[in-house]
């Protein structure tokens, strides 16, 4: 009996070791596969992933793809010919025609009427080439077969072909092209659109690191927290022991256990803030808000001495603001001229050229022969004089001429709020260059006290408060020298960012080109 409950145990032990054993590398399986589905990101890796996945990618990119399209369009009115083919098949109708006709009877015309039936079958082949000057010309081919019936002759299937090749031609007098006007307007917008687009890749660069640095300032703050909570949980339960054995009177014990619990709640606060900002970094660069994602990277402090003059001489050299501003003008101009087209003295010049053959047969209609066609040909010009518009014209005129000066004002401005961008820049870049040289000297400082404090703490030298006070200076600091070396490398990538500068080192920002698909 006894040997058999030995088994027992045994057996039961053994079961009981397997399943352990299979608890631990189920997780450890589970652990390494979580491992291997985090998407570690440093800041060269994230912003290659939001040049190609962010929201603000896609938005740059279609605004480029459309202008492109429409220059593309514009250039295509210009030079490139049409081809039409028209068919008609068939055509019918019935019509009473009132008809002035010879009675013999009555030995003088009458009036009569009669009932005719048309049925008509057409092809028409047609081309219209566009002329540099805005005008056109245009090339017909028509064949057609008619049959018809009418009572006043009694012919029931009288059936005529014909064949009839047409050139006609148009142009606008006066008043400009307008084709060009609309092809010039379209390479403008092309233009500034892509200027745009390389100018919102540059600052999603800049996005990208500023968040970056955020979240790796925001992770120093947890680690620095989660690292103050562990040292005030030790603290207080030192302090309950010494209250215990009666070295410290008991109000020092419990301000310990309430700071304990003061940076357990900062800690919540900080993890919370972080999760946030690891939320929106992720909508930034554009990848799944539900993917695990770890930030990698030891930020390094790169001291970059700068002067005024030369970054506000590099800003004008490299920026695209003046540039975009003077294309502003450029469509404002083009825009006024557009605008009193319409009211200035204008014309057309048409002409044209046909050749007409008809035949009772089908071959008879395709002659080879030119004497067998018969001529048509022709000319016109028309001239229109405004003379009236009820106040339309000077309204549109001087509407077009506001823009035009807003545009010619915000050309000025361009240079100007250029130089005070680049001032801001360079003080902001000195300013925490000093603050994070300050800090660290600080730091130096504040954590040789805090060992000093610390000691004289266990010794019983000083209170409580004042070894809560010495451990919240020496935080604060810690988090202020991470925060700084953060700031410094944002306020050096915007500095670059003002100046025309690659922001990061390796990543150079090319023109955008519309799609690959266009």
């Amino acid at each position: 009996m006894i040997r058999s409950v030995t088994n027992f145990n045994s057996r039961l032990t053994f079961v009981l070791l397997l399943l352990a054993l299979s608890c631990l590398v189920s997780a450890a399986v589970s652990a390494e596969t979580a491992d291997s589905d985090t998407l570690e990101l440093d800041l060269y890796k994230a912003v290659a992933i939001a040049l190609g996945e962010s929201p603000d990618a896609f938005y740059s990119q279609n605004s480029i793809d459309q202008s492109y399209l429409s220059f593309r369009s514009a250039a295509i009115d210009m030079y490139s010919p049409q081809f039409d083919i028209d068919l008609l098949s068939p055509s019918l109708s019935q019509s009473l025609n009132e008809q002035l006709v010879y009675s013999p009877d009555q030995g003088q015309t009458v009036r009569q009427w009669i009932e005719i039936e048309n049925e008509r079958m057409q092809g028409q082949l047609g081309i219209d080439q566009p002329l540099p000057t805005g005008g056109q010309i245009r090339l017909e081919s028509v064949l057609y077969r008619r049959f018809y019936s009418n009572d006043l002759t009694g012919d029931e299937n009288d059936v005529e072909y014909s064949s009839t090749y047409r050139v006609n031609f148009s142009q606008e007098l006066l008043r400009g092209n307008l084709r060009r006007y609309a092809k010039e307007q379209a390479e403008l917008v092309y233009e500034r659109a892509r200027l745009n687009a390389l100018q919102s890749q540059r600052g999603l660069v800049f996005n990208v690191l500023e968040a970056y640095y955020g979240l790796l300032a925001s992770w120093r703050e947890l680690e620095i927290t989660s690292a103050d909570l562990s040292a005030n949980q030790e603290t207080a339960s030192l302090a309950e022991r010494k209250y215990e054995a009666g070295l410290i009177p008991e109000v020092e014990a419990l301000q310990m256990a309430v700071e304990a619990a003061r940076v357990e709640t900062e800690l919540l606060s900080a993890q919370a803030n972080y999760d946030g900002q690891l939320d929106r970094f992720r909508d930034l660069i554009g990848i799944p808000l539900d993917r695990a994602i770890r930030i990698v990277g030891d930020p390094s402090f790169e001291k970059t001495e700068v002067s005024l003059d030369d970054a506000i001489e590099m800003a004008l050299q490299l920026r695209n603001d003046i540039r975009m501003a003077n294309i502003a003008v450029d469509q404002a101009e083009l825009g006024l001229k557009n605008t009193r087209r319409p009211w200035k003295i204008g014309g057309q010049l048409t002409a044209f050229y046909n050749l007409d053959l008809r035949a009772d047969n089908f071959e008879s209609s395709l002659s080879d022969k030119y004497q067998d066609y018969a001529v048509n040909r022709g000319f016109a010009v028309n001239v229109n004089i405004p003379l009236f518009s009820g106040g339309r014209k000077n309204i549109d005129v001087q509407t077009a001429q506001l823009a035009l000066r807003r545009a010619r004002f915000d050309a000025t401005q361009a240079e100007k709020g250029l130089v005070l961008e680049v001032r801001t820049a360079v003080r902001s870049l000195n300013e925490s260059r000093r603050r994070y040289e300050i800090s660290l000297s600080s730091l130096e400082i504040a954590e040789k006290s805090f060992d000093i404090s610390r000691q004289r703490f266990v010794n019983g030298q000083i209170t409580a408060r004042e070894w809560i006070d010495a451990q919240n200076s020496v935080n604060r600091i810690r988090i202020s020298t991470s925060r700084a070396i953060m700031d410094h490398n944002v306020a050096l990538a915007r500095y670059r960012l003002t100046v025309g500068e690659n922001i990061l080192s390796g990543v150079v920002i090319t023109s955008p080109k519309p799609g690959s698909d266009l």
